[in-house]
């Protein structure tokens, strides 16, 4: 018998202690010149975030996945016109909003 892998999304809900949910402005990231992917690339690196649509909130929500505080509060800074998907509109700009 072959047993599948479990999707990726799931590996990442197990091994990453930390996930952030931002909502995704109306024009898209890219309308909004917002690049996550390239950000998250750049300053941490592979291994230490994951980057999934978060389906189960809603279709305009990212579900980032950090293994370090710190690696949330410089993201969150980075990006201050990205709102929390709380349903608030609150948004990190300092680590003492966390």
């Amino acid at each position: 018998m072959t047993r599948r892998s479990p999707p990726p999304k799931a590996t990442a809900d197990r091994t990453y202690p930390l996930v952030g949910y931002f909502r995704v402005p109306g024009d898209g990231t890219a309308g909004a010149g917002i690049d996550p992917h390239n950000w998250l690339q750049r300053n941490l690196g592979t291994g230490r975030y994951e980057l999934y649509a978060a389906g189960r909130l809603s279709r305009d929500v990212m579900a980032i996945y950090f293994r370090r505080v710190a690696d949330l509060v410089a993201f969150a800074e980075a990006h201050p016109t990205l709102e929390l998907a709380d349903d608030v509109g609150n948004r990190i700009t300092s680590a003492a909003d966390l």
